[in-house]
């Protein structure tokens, strides 16, 4: 197990096991910190803009690695997002 584990560590994630752990992590870290934020500051206001702040970068994620690939270029891969824009901009695309 452990030498798997050191292979799935030192090139791409395609352990299971570890993708759903690091899911779990994501989710406890989001949870974690909107409770925190909300004990500190236990108003509608911040409830508001919290769920606004949530709801705009899921959004951002989904054009990232849904919109692009599917709609704007659905030919390439790209590594990251700015590999992407440098792309975009060297062929003199619209963004």
């Amino acid at each position: 197990m452990l030498r798997s584990l050191r292979k799935a560590l030192g090139g791409d994630l395609r352990l299971v096991w570890l993708l759903y752990l690091k899911a779990g992590l994501f989710l406890f870290l989001g949870l974690g910190s909107s409770l925190v934020l909300l004990y500190v500051n236990p108003s509608l206001t911040t409830l508001v803009f919290l769920s606004a702040a949530i709801w705009g970068f899921c959004r951002f994620y989904y054009f990232c690695f849904y919109v692009i690939d599917k709609y704007i270029d659905p030919g390439s891969r790209y590594s990251s997002l700015s590999s992407f824009v440098s792309k975009s901009l060297s062929l003199g695309r619209r963004l």
